[in-house]
């Protein structure tokens, strides 16, 4: 994965036959499919290699794709594999070779007598023309690593088996067929699994993603390359969203491996080099037989990454040509606009969650119709499906029809990344001044996922500040302080020397290092702003104005550090903004000097995800418990100022994983963060309503009996925060509940809409009633009204009125039935969780072993939540009687002074006369302790 190596690897990436070792070791594959005629080819040429799996997507007809990995360094790689018909003759070119159409191609199969898709066997190419075809490789490789090109991963190993397969039907000496193999770095996955696999992207991953493949594609079109296959399947992805583009193909230098052309009446060229073998089973199966098939079930949608796969088509509609057509209008070679065109489908594939911008037939429908996109019968739909009006205006015009109306690369992102029309930029600028040089360096540089943690904390102020708006200087101080003065030295003279401000092998000259410092600090003193403070010249001046001039400096410098507390505060105080502006002028205008830039979110706010998901992608793979610590305060910061969907769908998960580590530290470090993130969740869908239940609380109920004290403690610590929002998290699922059954009884014009939230809310409600109250709770009259007539249709007849009295009499009890079985519902979840609960704390509580005081004084410091939890009969039952025998603990006397301390917030709770009757008599005994801190 490192780019700085690449020029080693070109030199090791020569045209040898007899590169590998032909010595005879068994090698034990976890892939095993005796119907994959090219596992005993790579079983054969690459003996130290184990095969774990066939990648899907990727594995076309032209090459099969495996990922493999080093026996002894461990090392994972993509291995791309084909089998190519080589003639050893060295034939002049000729004539009519010069003139060979640009549709043909070394590997076209109607070079071919037939087309064999199991071994990928297509026509002969020429040893001169495969020298060729490694000295473009090699240059690819060596201009992308010249030029820091670090997000384009081109194959950095070739090399042409030794081995001479059999020759098939060939009756020709000359011609022989050997085995190509081509490697790269393996990646974390690819877009298009990633669009499919949860937490699913945001809006703000995606735009991060799109920036990323536009830099990418313009750096390789102002180096003259181009892709010529751009696809969801050939983009790479890391685990902290960032992108490689993959699959980069000589396309200059003798007969591509892939053809410029095709021809639009025949899609059996298609199909050879473009059509992607999706439909590749877990087992390596192909169930994928033409273009016409049929969609493939779930599982293979999701083992294919993106669903539809072996019928994408996004190559640009000139790459198609007919009979008809003149020679002189046919491209010899690629262009940068074909690759827009692919650029514009992939961006929809990405901000339509998977679902394909085009298949063959609507490319060949969108070249028929020679007009624009409003004339396609399914482009305009898709694209007011993406909700950037400005990015579905660029997708929109990168698909244009005639290429010399598209514009290159830079020129979109140029347009993506301004402010124009009064709109906010799709690509904020946080993108290209903290993202896009972190991605370079954690890129080019071989950093440990520790070494990433100490970069993730060193960038904290500044994301925080270009993202949020908010200048954290705590937090920032706080995080050098932890990773050390001697790495924030290193960092800062790499991130000089990247810069170019520091030159290395100058000689030093203190004396001049001097004179320039003086000459500096003499022009800041004359560019700073005059005092507001007047010193007299006369030293018998009146001192009073002095004084009071003094005084005012001192209340403006406490101005200052209020209005920055608060302003780093602002997340979790909702009446800080209503004191800010009931301030006076003259103190906001002072206050907001010392604040940071912006006030509230930025159009870049959301992009903090980034930074998060980097932090979650690496704080899983660190060794030194420290870095997980340094990982997870970061994670608690940032939290605050994170959406609750990151916070649940992100944040939640990672930190309850860690839970399990090996180290004590981390674990108690891991639920007391677990806590705190939990309890600034405000909103959450309806499908996590059972998250503690069935989630939280039994991932943390083994801290309980932690062998190590120190966790012990911080789980008794978090106990009274998790209890709480646990029971939140209940009473808004009970209210929502109710509310929809509420809504579900009065008529509207959305009937459906509302019976389909119902439905989904009340599953357990459905269950305890008939058909008719069913219906009538579902919110469908008519099946109510349908269901009473057959009921009481006699009755109807003889008296309509006093059957209308009986009917609205029938819904109030409907409805009154409904609200008990959901209070009923309700009250069982809750007495299962204070039931939960109450275990815990008896335990705690009635711990006789040696250090159970640290946990008992733990618990108390956060009894009243506690108290609020239990309510008044479940401090009676449960937390008085416990707590009150702690006085008998007489060995700790810092127990029974902790317990005197507490005591009131449980006497709140429990009321006057239980106070007087059980509390007091308690605290006479205190009151004659043999510890003074306890009296």
């Amino acid at each position: 994965n490192n780019n700085n190596n690449n020029n080693n690897n070109n030199n090791n990436s020569t045209l040898n036959y007899a590169r590998l070792s032909k010595r005879s070791t068994v090698m034990i594959s976890s892939y095993n499919n005796p119907n994959d005629p090219m596992l005993s080819h790579i079983t054969r040429d690459l003996p130290h290699h184990i095969i774990e799996r066939k990648q899907v997507p990727g594995s076309g007809r032209l090459m099969s794709t495996y990922r493999i990995r080093h026996v002894e360094s461990g090392a994972v790689m993509v291995l791309k594999v084909m089998v190519l018909r080589i003639d050893t003759t060295k034939r002049k070119k000729t004539e009519e070779g010069d003139k060979t159409t640009p549709a043909s191609s070394a590997a076209s199969p109607s070079a071919s007598s037939s087309i064999n898709n199991n071994k990928g066997e297509y026509g002969s190419i020429t040893e001169d023309e495969l020298k060729t075809q490694n000295e473009e490789l090699s240059r690819i490789l060596e201009l992308l690593a010249k030029n820091d090109a670090y997000n384009i991963l081109p194959y950095q190993s070739w090399f042409v088996s030794s081995y001479t397969d059999s020759n098939g039907n060939n009756n020709d000496q000359n011609v022989v067929e050997k085995t190509i193999y081509l490697l790269r770095s393996h990646t974390y996955a690819t877009l298009s699994s990633r669009i499919v696999t949860r937490p699913f992207l945001s809006n703000s991953e995606k735009m991060f993603i799109a920036h990323q493949i536009i830099s990418a594609l313009d750096k390789m079109h102002r180096l003259g390359l181009c892709h010529g296959h751009l696809t969801c399947e050939n983009i790479g992805l890391s685990s902290w969203n960032g992108v490689f583009l993959l699959d980069v193909l000589p396309l200059a230098g003798g007969r591509a491996i892939r053809p410029v052309t095709l021809t639009d009446d025949d899609p059996s060229d298609w199909i050879h080099f473009f059509q992607e073998r999706s439909g590749v089973t877990e087992d390596g199966n192909d169930t994928t037989s033409g273009v016409n098939d049929s969609t493939t079930n779930s599982n293979q949608r999701f083992n294919s990454g993106g669903g539809n796969g072996e019928k994408k088509c996004y190559l640009a509609p000139e790459r198609f040509t007919n009979k008809s057509d003149d020679l002189a209008t046919i491209p010899k070679k690629l262009t940068p606009a074909m690759d827009i065109f692919s650029l514009g489908c992939v961006l929809m594939e990405l901000f339509l969650n998977g679902e394909p911008a085009m298949d063959l037939g609507d490319l060949m429908e969108y070249r028929r119709i020679q007009g624009s996109i409003a004339d396609h019968s399914t482009l305009p739909q898709k694209l007011l499906k993406i909700e950037s009006g400005r990015m579905r205006a660029a997708v929109r015009h990168m698909l244009n029809l005639d290429p010399e109306k598209r514009l290159n690369a830079g020129e979109y992102l140029k347009r993506l990344m301004g402010n124009g029309g009064g709109t906010v930029a799709p690509l904020p600028p946080c993108h290209k001044s903290v993202f896009f040089p972190l991605m370079k360096r954690l890129r080019n540089e071989v950093l440990s996922p520790d070494a990433r943690i100490a970069i993730a904390a060193m960038n904290y102020e500044r994301v925080v500040l270009e993202t949020v708006g908010l200048k954290d200087i705590e937090g920032g101080t706080y995080f050098r302080k932890l990773i050390g003065t001697s790495i924030v030295k290193l960092y800062k003279l790499d991130d000089a020397k990247e810069k170019g401000d520091i030159k290395i092998g100058e000689d030093d000259n203190p004396k001049g290092d001097n004179e320039k410092s003086k000459q500096n600090l003499e022009a800041n003193v004359d560019d700073r702003e005059p005092m507001s403070v007047q010193f007299p010249q006369n030293p018998s001046a009146n001192l009073d104005t002095l004084l009071e001039e003094t005084e005012n400096l001192l209340q403006q410098i406490e101005l200052i550090t209020a209005g920055r507390d608060e302003f780093l505060h602002c997340h979790t105080e909702d009446h800080t903004e209503q004191k800010l502006e009931s301030e006076s002028s003259s103190q906001r205008s002072t206050s907001e000097s010392a604040k940071s830039p912006s006030k509230g979110p930025t159009p870049s706010s959301d992009a903090l995800i980034l930074f998060v998901q980097f932090i979650l992608s690496t704080i899983r793979h660190t060794q030194r418990p420290s870095s997980k610590l340094i990982g997870m305060q970061l994670l608690l910061r940032l939290a605050k100022y994170s959406t609750d969907d990151v916070r649940l769908q992100r944040i939640v998960p990672t930190i309850v994983s860690i839970l399990h580590d090996i180290d004590a530290s981390v674990r108690s470090m891991a639920i007391t963060v677990l806590a705190s993130v939990l309890a600034q969740i405000d909103q959450f869908p309806p499908s996590d309503a059972q998250l503690f239940p069935r989630y939280i609380l039994k991932e943390v109920s083994h801290l309980i009996n932690d062998p190590v004290l120190m966790v012990r403690v911080s789980f008794c610590e978090s106990i009274a925060i998790l209890a709480e929002t646990a029971l939140r998290f209940l009473d808004t699922c009970h209210a929502i509940k109710l509310y929809e059954t509420v809504e579900g009884d009065t008529p509207s014009e959305e009937e459906d809409t509302a019976s389909s939230v119902i439905k989904n809310a009340m599953e357990s409600v459905e269950s305890a009633f008939e058909d008719t109250a069913a219906a009538k709770l579902l919110g469908s009259p008519m099946m109510t009204q349908s269901n009473t007539m057959n009921a009481k249709d006699n009755k109807r007849k003889q008296n309509d009125a006093s059957d209308l009295r009986k009917e609205e009499k029938s819904d109030d009890v409907l409805s009154s039935s409904t609200t008990a079985l959901i209070r009923s519902d309700y009250e069982k979840y809750f007495s299962e969780l204070q039931e939960l609960v109450a275990r815990w704390v008896v335990s705690i509580t009635t711990d006789t072993s040696t250090y159970a005081s640290a946990l008992k004084q733990a618990l108390l410091k956060d009894i009243s939540r506690l108290c609020h939890f239990f309510g008044h009969d479940g401090v009676m039952a449960c937390i008085l009687p416990q707590v009150l025998a702690f006085l008998n603990h007489r060995r700790d006397w810092q127990l029974r002074a902790a317990l005197c301390k507490h005591l009131p917030s449980i006497c709140v709770m429990v009321g006057r006369a239980a106070t007087e009757q059980f509390v007091v008599p308690c605290v006479e005994t205190a009151l004659v302790d043999d510890e003074e801190m306890v009296i």
